[in-house]
């Protein structure tokens, strides 16, 4: 059954989730499933949760470490198992070998975000623009 709005019980719902009804109301209206957006914890509730078991596996994380390796579709299993120093040595030294290949730090970060492996994105050659026009 699709809804059409949120009805009141919707909100009793989201209340007891935690979820306000703004919260609730903004993500339905972002196209959310009504009972998704009522009943679905709040992404810092869910981070604070792993930031909880990475710190049971001894490992230090802040927040925003943990959403933006969810946004590279890191694995909650990953993300919680792999120390901050660790994961920026590698980047590091990709960024070293982007740099040798005449790619920089800018462009092997977007094309991270694109989805290309730490290989590729440091390895694959710029394109480079050429104007159709001679210079006069």
């Amino acid at each position: 059954m699709d809804d059409l709005y949120l009805t009141k019980e919707h909100y009793k719902i989201a209340e007891q989730n935690g979820i306000s009804k703004e919260l609730a109301y903004n993500r339905f209206n972002a196209g959310w499933d009504a009972m998704d957006a009522v009943t679905k914890p709040k992404a810092r509730a869910v981070n604070k949760e792993l930031q909880e078991k990475a710190r049971a596996n001894g490992i230090e994380l802040p927040i925003s470490v943990i959403s933006g390796r969810k946004m590279l579709g890191w694995t909650d299993e990953k993300i919680i198992t792999t120390p901050v120093d660790d994961h920026r040595k590698k980047i590091n030294h990709y960024i070293e070998v982007a740099a040798k290949n005449g790619i920089g730090k800018n462009t092997f970060y977007a094309r991270r975000q694109r989805g290309w492996t730490l290989e590729k994105a440091s390895t694959e050659p710029v394109q480079k623009v050429y104007s159709r026009y001679k210079a006069i």
